[in-house]
């Protein structure tokens, strides 16, 4: 009754785990505080990975809903690599391949900004305060002595993800999470 499973590797022996699989020793060690060359690690179910991001077209362009376009332009904004979602099978890290959404909208996204900032040669005039609340914020972020530990809000989600939206999930499950 526990939320984990037991990964069993000492049979592999540890010259083989400490030369095939250093990376489980260390995670083993870091994270669970286990030798895996002497005893089981715990297997927490998680995601690997959630598909999605900001939405943009293929030049890489952020767009947004705006009335009844769907794909409505951010003049002048970019998304591209892991951030973004170009919404083409493929172009984002579903089974790790980058390839696509980095070398082929990434290309185009460049380009596109260079194409862009080459008809848009002005910009416009900032008003001089415009800086001030960004480094109020930061400056209240730097001098904080209290807050959350990324990593307890990364334990709640992942409780949360795992009780009401894991691989077979129900609308009411969802809603309640």
């Amino acid at each position: 009754n526990k939320d984990y499973i037991h990964m069993k590797l000492d049979h592999l022996g540890a010259d083989t785990i400490h030369k095939r699989l250093p990376s489980v020793y260390e995670i083993g060690i870091n994270f669970a505080n286990v030798d895996v060359t002497k005893e089981p690690i715990p297997v927490v179910p998680t995601i690997h990975y959630q598909m999605g991001g900001i939405p943009t077209n293929i030049n890489g362009q952020v767009v947004i809903q705006k009335g009844e376009d769907n794909s409505a332009v951010v003049n002048g904004l970019y998304a591209v690599g892991e951030c973004s979602c170009v919404s083409v099978h493929g172009a984002n890290r579903l089974g790790t391949n980058s390839l696509l959404d980095l070398l082929v909208f990434g290309r185009a996204a460049g380009n596109h900004i260079v194409e862009f900032n080459d008809k848009l040669k002005e910009h416009k005039e900032l008003p001089k305060d415009a800086a001030d609340r960004t480094l109020q914020r930061l400056n209240e972020l730097e001098a904080s002595t209290g807050g959350e530990y990324a990593q307890d809000v990364a334990g709640e989600i992942r409780a949360v993800m795992q009780q009401h939206a894991a691989v077979f999930r129900k609308q009411a499950s969802m809603d309640e999470g």
